[in-house]
């Protein structure tokens, strides 16, 4: 997608996409971009129309109400820079989806990203990185995927861990060295 500038020319208009909590994204964050700070999907061109159409191809809600809670995010002051919110439920049908190859081909052929030069490849790679950012940290979005393909075991409770941090692969480690 390209953007005029004051100086006539065109300027490529690059999005930089990252799961980030509602108390992680600051002035710095907005001005300067997500670089170095968080994992980051990259992805000319899309805007609140691109996005609000994937979400209501995904059925997650009508255009224009997510249209407009997309839009809510955060500005810089240049104005130049800002985030779009992604709504929950979008990234979340988005993780879960079975067929994500039908959902990329529909999604370019949208008149949003035909119009802009994309095809079925590109929607599909960036589909697929943003649903493999995983705002909790944890294997619950592989768990919701495959819970088709799970066998469930039964296992007594104190035989459990979370294992979120590496602190807590220590305290398991010293805990089995110990038994």
């Amino acid at each position: 997608m390209t953007e005029d500038r004051a100086d006539g020319q065109e300027e490529d208009v690059l999005g930089q996409f990252f799961a980030a909590s509602v108390e992680d994204v600051d002035d710095v964050l907005v001005e300067e971009g997500p670089y170095g700070r968080l994992s980051i999907v990259e992805a000319k061109g899309l805007t609140e129309v691109s996005l609000a159409t994937l979400g209501e191809i995904l059925g997650v809600g009508r255009y224009d109400q997510l249209l407009e809670r997309i839009g809510e995010g955060p500005q810089a002051e240049s104005e130049e820079a800002g985030v779009l919110t992604i709504p929950t439920e979008l990234r979340d049908a988005l993780a879960e989806a079975r067929d994500i190859n039908t959902l990329a081909a529909s999604w370019a052929a949208t008149d949003e990203l035909s119009l802009d030069g994309w095809r079925t490849e590109d929607s599909l790679r960036v589909l697929r990185e943003l649903s493999a950012l995983d705002p909790e940290g944890c294997g619950k979005r592989v768990v919701k995927q495959h819970r088709g393909e799970a066998v469930e075991l039964s296992w007594p409770p104190s035989a459990l861990s979370d294992l979120d941090v590496p602190e807590d692969v220590e305290r398991v480690r010293a805990q089995m060295e110990r038994s």
